[in-house]
């Protein structure tokens, strides 16, 4: 963690050097708005509950087909 996050604040200095500051802070803003979470559903947890959905299953490969 402690990498990770020298490493996104150099990035963060870099960008607020190029766009400044006050325009970082508002495209962070922008951004946190945009990844709201928005409240669990029913079919988000049956997801959870049973697997993925049966049209997001991918088929196992035939084996004998070689």
């Amino acid at each position: 963690m402690t990498i990770g996050g020298a490493l996104f604040d150099e990035v963060r200095n870099r960008w607020a050097a190029q766009i400044g500051v006050l325009r970082l802070d508002a495209l962070e803003g922008y951004l946190a708005r945009l990844v709201e979470r928005r409240p669990v559903s029913a079919d988000d947890l049956a997801r959870f509950d049973d697997g993925p959905l049966e049209e997001n299953r991918v088929a196992a490969p035939d084996q004998d087909a070689q």
